[in-house]
């Protein structure tokens, strides 16, 4: 819907899936999009090689998108056989938020290192988003720093991963017509 954070997922074999990383997604005006970049907000590409088109419009149903990738163990490229389009479309009323992403998802981060935890809805009005950690069995809100961060609308950034950033987050996605959670979890390697 416009005004909304549309999805691409580059389509991989299950067999392939843990040899095969997405390196960019390239749009048909020959703009390449590569995995932890900021690109202004509009784009974001996830580690996992998810496209994240924000503030979706009519104009950007006239694009289309290809993924490239490349198998870890033979250094094979590829890029995909049929570019992926996105469909803008205009409610027609109020629409309650659905989450477009797996409501329980596990990310194993390298202390130092990064993610980014998902939480995606369509809906009209536009849903905001909140999100908050739960402590001692009791949900807080996120408090937002330096490492800690919204980059666009449902992802949330986590920078410099410390040992107490380990546990579950979980994003409350909210508009006029309705309001509902999505649990994230986070987890820190040792």
């Amino acid at each position: 819907m416009t005004g909304n954070t549309a999805v691409l997922k580059c389509q991989v074999p299950s067999y392939m899936s843990e040899f095969v990383l997405v390196t960019a997604w390239v749009q048909d005006t020959g703009m390449h999009l590569y995995p932890n970049t900021d690109i202004g907000g509009k784009y974001t590409v996830l580690s996992n090689g998810e496209l994240y088109i924000n503030n979706a419009g009519p104009n950007d149903a006239y694009k289309s998108y290809t993924c490239r990738t490349v198998n870890r163990l033979t250094g094979e490229v590829q890029i995909s056989t049929y570019p992926g389009r996105i469909i803008v479309t205009e409610p027609k009323g109020m629409v309650q938020p659905r989450i477009n992403v797996e409501k329980h998802s596990m990310r194993h981060v390298v202390l130092n290192g990064q993610t980014t935890l998902p939480c995606i809805a369509q809906g009209h009005p536009v849903p905001t988003y909140r999100w908050f950690k739960e402590e001692n069995e009791q949900l807080l809100p996120l408090q937002l720093s330096e490492r800690i961060t919204i980059v666009s609308a449902g992802l949330l950034k986590i920078t410099k991963a410390r040992l107490e950033d380990s546990g579950k987050y979980l994003c409350w996605v909210n508009n006029t017509g309705w309001r509902g959670y999505h649990p994230s979890v986070a987890d820190g390697d040792r």
